[in-house]
């Protein structure tokens, strides 16, 4: 016991190296996942967004227009939206949704930075109808995955693509989804769950 309290009680020693690759392989990961392009506001923006859609679990994607940026210190942040979800926000009965989306992030950056923000959300139609279009691919593959009990292979597509399918049936309690092949001819392939599996999954 005296060994043990002993052994917990020791401070283990800060190695410098040690904590200088951890910084190095932080600073790595962050180059990695934030393009260094981006300015404060942008960055603040883009973070705000990534909340909101965690929060209201929208399955939609996006990516700051530095094209359109006017100077380094424009105070105009406009926004590409696009994903299965958008219909959610851009509907005729929910044409609100996207504007208060919009007026709510950017009173929210503005009061970070501690200056007025402007913010310009854009949907990226074509993406958008696109996703919808995988969505249903993916529910007639279910549906036909469980009729014939067989998986059922989809089409070659990229990653973001083949995101779209996973998500889209991640919550199904019949049928389950797993990438397959390399390079160009990867694709998702559609299969029936069995009775064990979908007793974990319910779980």
């Amino acid at each position: 016991m005296t060994r043990n309290h002993a052994w917990r009680g020791r401070r283990r020693r800060r190695s410098p190296a040690r904590d200088a690759a951890r910084k190095d392989a932080a600073k790595k990961r962050r180059a990695t996942t934030e393009p260094p392009s981006l300015t404060r506001t942008e960055r603040v923006v883009l973070d705000l967004l990534y909340q909101m859609r965690q929060l209201l679990g929208l399955d939609i994607a996006f990516r700051v227009l530095t094209e359109a940026r006017r100077s380094p210190t424009d105070a105009t942040v406009r926004v590409l939206l696009w994903g299965p979800d958008m219909a959610l926000l851009t509907a005729a009965e929910h044409t609100d949704r996207l504007e208060a989306l919009r007026l709510l992030v950017q009173l929210m950056a503005s009061h970070r930075l501690g200056r007025r923000v402007n913010l310009v959300l854009t949907e990226d139609v074509a993406q958008s109808q696109r996703a919808e279009e995988l969505r249903r691919m993916a529910e007639d593959a279910a549906q036909k995955a469980l009729a014939e009990g067989r998986p059922v292979p989809l089409p070659p597509m990229p990653a973001h693509e083949r995101r779209v399918i996973h998500v889209a049936l991640h919550h199904h309690p019949q049928v389950q989804t797993k990438s397959q092949g390399q390079g160009p001819a990867r694709h998702v392939v559609v299969f029936p769950r069995r009775a064990g599996a979908q007793k974990d999954a319910s779980r």
